[in-house]
């Protein structure tokens, strides 16, 4: 390999993770903020930095372990909803009785566990090939989630 090729190979795989990597931090910067409102505004740049991290994670390990090579990994919107209402409502049961800090503790736990569920379930799908069973979800219902 030449300089010239490697570096024009070099040159779009910085832009494109450039690009991706903004992508990311918007996203990110955007999510946090639905999770974060009310009596939680106040962490919001918290959350920001636990959102960020997590996408970090997540982009390292999709980069380190995905069989396709060209995997664009970023935070998704539609659990982000399932989340903030999950956050509310932990926040507005919490709120009354603890402070903003203790609810923000529960909110924090209650996503960190949501999540390790989620990724469990979805570890034991794969390991036991188990994808085959979405054929039975109904098309509408599929079709209203992606909607």
């Amino acid at each position: 390999m030449n300089k010239n090729t490697l570096i024009s190979d070099f040159v779009p795989g910085i832009i494109a993770g450039t690009i991706n990597a903004i992508v990311c931090i918007v996203s990110a910067m955007a999510l946090a903020a639905l999770l974060f409102t009310g009596p939680l505004a106040s962490f919001l740049s918290q959350g920001i930095g636990i959102l960020l991290l997590g996408t970090i994670i997540f982009a390292v390990f999709s980069a380190l372990t995905a069989t396709y090579p060209i995997i664009f990994s970023a935070p998704q919107d539609i659990p982000i909803a399932i989340l903030a209402l999950m956050a509310a409502t932990v926040a507005a049961g919490v709120g009354s009785e603890l402070d903003a800090k203790h609810a923000y503790q529960f909110v924090f736990v209650a996503i960190g566990l949501s999540s390790i569920l989620v990724g469990l379930f979805f570890y034991f799908l794969g390991r036991f090939k188990l994808g085959k069973l979405v054929r039975y979800i109904p098309f509408p219902v599929v079709g209203g989630f992606l909607a």
